[in-house]
């Protein structure tokens, strides 16, 4: 435990002590089909009931993009095509501190098929992204591909229906 401050109480001092994390790195597909970008609601967790764009922790020894596919293969049951890093976005949750870096991805084949991690596993328009209950790291990684491409680059680079 590392100190992270020092209170005063009456007339004693107490030491308040934090467990210090470590930022954990994770991978997420932004993954497009017939102009619609593919979200799925989370079903455990601290992030239960939110909505993000599918992927998980990168493993010792892996790439990103290796542990991307990886993790498509085994929440979805689709094997992918990563194409292009989109952004990284740093988050501290109350819970744990991440890198989210997020790819545009295809999918090159299989039917989409959750494994449990999900309860809800949908393709909507990217401007419905707004409204959806998000993980706030997802939310960032929108808001961030919103202002570095905006609304044409999205349609022509990404395929997207607004």
């Amino acid at each position: 435990m590392g100190v992270k401050g020092k209170t005063q109480v009456g007339q004693r001092d107490i030491l308040v002590a934090h467990q210090q994390t470590s930022r954990i790195t994770v991978v997420a597909g932004v993954i497009i089909k017939n102009g619609l970008v593919l979200v799925a609601k989370k079903a455990g967790g601290e992030l239960a009931g939110k909505w993000e764009f599918p992927g998980g922790k990168v493993e010792p020894g892996e790439t990103l993009e290796e542990s991307l596919a990886r993790e498509l293969m085994e929440e979805l049951s689709i094997d992918v095509s990563v194409k292009r890093r989109l952004n990284t976005t740093l988050f501290d949750y109350s819970h744990v501190s991440i890198e989210l870096n997020t790819y545009l991805c295809e999918i090159k084949y299989g039917e989409l098929q959750g494994n449990g991690d999900h309860m809800e596993i949908l393709f909507v328009p990217w401007s419905r992204l707004k409204e959806m209950d998000l993980a706030d790291a997802d939310r960032i990684a929108v808001e961030k591909i919103n202002d570095s491409l905006g609304e044409d680059l999205l349609l022509n680079v990404l395929g997207v229906v607004w």
